[in-house]
């Protein structure tokens, strides 16, 4: 499962993420692989570690959209395991 910061690669922003939130990406993925958190704590913990940080603009959308979508990587709904 392991996916290390999906996030599309248009107009660089891949490279961008991958390389600002590389650590903070792994880490949300090894909590949604172990499920040693709830779902919502897991994407609170990578929000607020891009908060600390000081990308606060980019946290709040970021929480939300991982949140939305995350139960698809979850629940494992592709079924890619």
């Amino acid at each position: 499962m392991s996916r290390f910061c999906t996030v599309p690669n248009i107009f660089g922003l891949r490279k961008w993420w991958t390389k600002r939130f590389n650590l903070e990406c792994k880490a949300h993925d090894y909590l949604y692989e172990t499920k040693s958190v709830p779902r919502i704590k897991a994407d609170y913990i990578y929000a607020k570690t891009m908060w600390n940080r000081g990308y606060r603009l980019l946290s709040l959308p970021t929480f939300l959209i991982l949140y939305s979508f995350g139960w698809i990587e979850w629940y494992n709904v592709l079924g890619d395991k």
